[in-house]
């Protein structure tokens, strides 16, 4: 059987381990751009969220308080975390909000599938024709 040499030579992990600094340092300052950016994004984003569709911020709400009811802890950590990263909140209800509006008109505009009579919901008879590919 042959046996591998499973020592990792010091100067291979120094490498390793300045190189994963790096990449964490270097996405904290990304992360930390992207935050002041969508800090000044955010209050245009919160006023757009209100026209969109208002009401998922009171099911955002209504699921934070679910949170606090469950567990106290639970809630008081979702709600500083709904503070400190409150623009990322934005974009996310933001998402939600354009969703469901999209999903309302839809509904609005066009005609359920599952709405139909009975005899537009069973099966439509088809014919198999047979085609000699040569």
């Amino acid at each position: 059987m042959v046996s591998r040499n499973k020592e990792v030579g010091t100067f291979n992990l120094i490498i390793v381990l300045l190189l994963f600094a790096a990449f964490m340092i270097g996405l904290f300052y990304v992360m930390k751009g992207l935050y002041y950016i969508m800090l000044y994004v955010a209050p245009v984003l919160a006023i757009s969220i209100l026209f969109i569709d208002y009401k998922s911020y009171i099911a955002y709400g209504r699921w934070l308080k679910r949170k606090f009811q469950r567990n106290m802890l639970t809630g008081i950590t979702w709600s500083l975390l709904s503070i400190v990263g409150f623009p990322f909140l934005l974009f996310i209800l933001l998402y939600r909000a354009l969703f469901l509006k999209g999903v309302q008109s839809s509904n609005r505009n066009g005609r359920n599938p599952f709405s139909g009579t009975r005899e537009e919901l069973d099966y439509q008879e088809y014919e198999i024709i047979d085609e000699e590919v040569d």
